[in-house]
């Protein structure tokens, strides 16, 4: 039997925490960044005694975009796996909830198969407590699951059925589901090569994001629309779309889209062969990825984009190494289109060196890995540059 004044204690710690999450502004995430391991710990003591599990399983939810938003993921996911195996049986609404917020965090942490598991368990239980939100949450998450899986008619076949679950509880008109399901129909689009479909999409979220305050969403909608445009070659549109969201990031503590910024800018003057200037945005956010754990996904992205630029500028020996540590993280990230390109760098960059047989070979397993991709015109064009120069290469022998 725990004693009756620890018990007090912990309900008394959960309730601090209550007040002092009450309003998640930047000015408290900062705050709780410095004492989040005692947020950890109130927490984790609280899913103890029966009678604070209620209140602190509230807490936890409730705490959801202070994790996405401060990378917290990792470390939060066990708690949350804790939390669901102690919430009481009879509370459906609670587990639907938690269910979701694992499949969307560890869609972040790009473990796709268990976020799909967590997300349709989520289904079956909204469906058997007819809870609709909740049901639609679960669709319209898989659907995001899918899109970063690059499993794009799944993508928007449960984004249709999280529209039609939206609809039934008439949420649909709400700003920020509308913002939400324009922005992943853009994605979609975004990523068949559909961009003129995609801006219009991003355009749409972005009026109804203005509308809820939602700076973070806000900014990268902006960025995914700077994206398309960036695909079309309209590099001043795309440049001016990244200087909006960091216009909207002004006063906040995200690092993470700071981050996201400050490579998509670099991938602007990258292809417009502008080597120094890129290299200093990807340097920029490396800096910032330092200055704060952002996710494995940039971290990955940003060595790419550095091996990239630094073989351009012919700094060969530092473009190996991060291509080499890209390739890896892609790996272990179980991402093999990423992983399939870090290749195809490391073979220019083995050919550049002289090392034709290190290249033939990188190109060659780099074309057979984007093979299965054939639906992405991104991973279609890579692998026809792959070819281009493999059979260049097979002709100089």
């Amino acid at each position: 039997m725990i004693n009756p004044q620890f018990v007090k204690q912990i309900a008394a710690n959960i309730s601090y925490w209550q007040q002092v999450t009450a309003n998640l502004s930047d000015t408290t995430m900062a705050k709780i960044d410095r004492e989040k391991q005692n947020l950890f710990r109130a927490v984790s003591f609280g899913l103890i005694p029966d009678e604070t599990i209620l209140a602190t399983i509230e807490l936890i939810i409730a705490l959801f975009p202070l994790v996405e938003r401060r990378v917290y993921w990792q470390e939060w996911l066990p708690i949350l796996d804790q939390t669901l195996n102690r919430c009481p049986n009879n509370q459906a609404q609670l587990k639907i909830q938690l269910l979701n917020q694992i499949g969307f965090l560890r869609r972040l942490a790009r473990q796709f198969p268990e976020s799909i598991a967590a997300l349709e368990q989520a289904v079956s239980l909204a469906k058997i407590g007819k809870n609709e939100e909740e049901l639609a949450t679960a669709y319209f998450f898989l659907g995001n699951v899918y899109y970063d899986d690059a499993q794009h008619r799944l993508s928007e076949n449960f984004l249709q059925k999280a529209q039609a679950a939206f609809a039934a509880t008439g949420l649909l008109q709400d700003d920020k589901k509308q913002a939400a399901v324009h922005n992943l129909i853009g994605l979609n689009a975004q990523s068949q090569g559909a961009h003129s479909t995609a801006i219009e999409a991003f355009e749409k979220a972005i009026s109804h994001w203005k509308k809820t305050g939602e700076r973070i969403y806000l900014c990268r909608t902006w960025n995914n629309l700077g994206l398309s445009y960036l695909a079309l070659g309209e590099f001043t549109a795309a440049l001016d779309c990244f200087q909006e969201a960091e216009l909207v990031l002004t006063s906040t503590v995200s690092t993470d889209e700071r981050i996201r910024i400050a490579i998509n800018r670099g991938q602007a003057y990258y292809d417009q062969k502008q080597w120094a200037e890129a290299e200093a945005c990807f340097r920029q956010a490396e800096a910032y990825l330092q200055e704060q754990r952002g996710s494995l996904f940039h971290n990955a992205l940003i060595y790419n984009n550095l091996a990239a630029v630094l073989l351009e500028r012919n700094c060969l020996k530092e473009a190996h190494d991060y291509g080499q540590k890209s390739r890896d993280l892609w790996h272990s990230l179980g991402n093999k289109l990423m992983a399939a390109n870090a290749l195809g760098v490391l073979g220019e960059i083995a050919e550049t060196q002289g090392n034709l047989a290190s290249a033939r070979q990188s190109y060659q397993i780099a074309q057979k890995q984007l093979a299965p991709f054939e639906t992405n015109p991104w991973a279609n064009q890579r692998r026809q540059e792959l070819r281009r120069k493999l059979n260049r290469l097979n002709d100089e022998r």
